[in-house]
């Protein structure tokens, strides 16, 4: 009978260890997260810091980008005057007033939109 009760609390020991230990892995492979700023979040650090090298590369790649949409917008508007210079006299003339059209549009449109978020500032103020 003692063999016995050695042999059932042993097996209770085992059991009761292998919870706790899953208890306290977050994940399936037992590593846990990395420690945050400081013991107990009493010292709060800098954060995650970029290298320099990282943001000379983004700073490059920014730059790069710029001069690409730059040179993309001086390219339409090259398309533009070329398509604009090869009309008749009488399609140019049809087009200038097309454009001022639209502006004059926009302009309506814009002005419409500010005077309707007016009424709703002073609703909500």
């Amino acid at each position: 009978m003692t063999i016995l009760r050695r042999f059932g609390f042993i097996l209770f020991l085992i059991l009761l260890a292998s919870t706790y230990s899953e208890a306290q892995s977050p994940n399936k492979n037992g590593l846990g997260p990395a420690p945050k700023n400081g013991v107990f979040h009493i010292f709060k650090g800098k954060g995650k810091q970029k290298p320099k090298s990282v943001a000379k590369i983004k700073r490059e790649q920014d730059k790069k980008d710029k001069k690409k949409q730059a040179e993309y917008a001086k390219s339409v508007k090259q398309n533009q005057q070329r398509s604009f210079k090869i009309q008749t006299p009488k399609v140019q003339a049809r087009m200038k007033q097309n454009q001022k059209d639209i502006t004059d549009r926009e302009k309506a449109r814009k002005k419409k939109i500010s005077a309707s978020s007016k009424k709703v500032r002073k609703k909500y103020n």
